[in-house]
């Protein structure tokens, strides 16, 4: 989806498209549907479905400490901008991330806190404040889009720089 966006958005060619995304870190921390491979994008089959089935990782509610929430914490911490897309602010979600935490630590230690921009679409206004506040952001680095998440990258485009 994301190179075919770039495609299209930016009018790159394909190699383009997938030489910036290879320039962009993402954590997908319940799994994905299979390593990517834009040319089998839509195509379907037993071993391609069997791959994202085997890719999926369920994690416990009841479990916080999991290697990849881990990660996160430490990606967030070092994070000059911060992108949520189809994020959906779940409480436990949030509170896995650590990232109310994380803001503290950075306040105290006196660093700069992240630019976060989020893809809010169909959230009202009192939703996206109280995502804001359970992240613990500061209202001055906080970027909400009411838009899908392509719309929220084509108007935040500098965050990939």
């Amino acid at each position: 989806f994301l190179t075919t966006s770039l495609i299209h958005s930016f009018n790159l060619s394909t190699k383009q498209a997938q030489d910036t995304l290879q320039q962009i870190s993402i954590l997908h921390v319940y799994g994905l549907l299979g390593n990517y491979n834009y040319t089998d994008y839509g195509k379907k089959s037993e071993p391609l479905l069997k791959i994202a089935s085997n890719s999926i990782r369920v994690i416990p509610e009841t479990r916080d400490d999991d290697s990849a929430f881990q990660s996160a914490q430490l990606w967030l911490f070092d994070a000059r901008n911060i992108c949520f897309l189809g994020f959906g602010f779940d409480e436990l979600n949030i509170k896995r991330l650590g990232l109310k935490m994380i803001i503290d630590r950075k306040r105290q230690a006196v660093l700069d806190y992240p630019l976060t921009v989020a893809s809010t679409f169909g959230m009202t206004q009192s939703e996206v404040d109280l995502a804001r506040d359970l992240l613990g952001i500061p209202v001055r680095n906080w970027r909400s889009e009411n838009a899908n998440s392509l719309d929220t990258i084509r108007r935040h485009i500098y965050l990939l720089r």
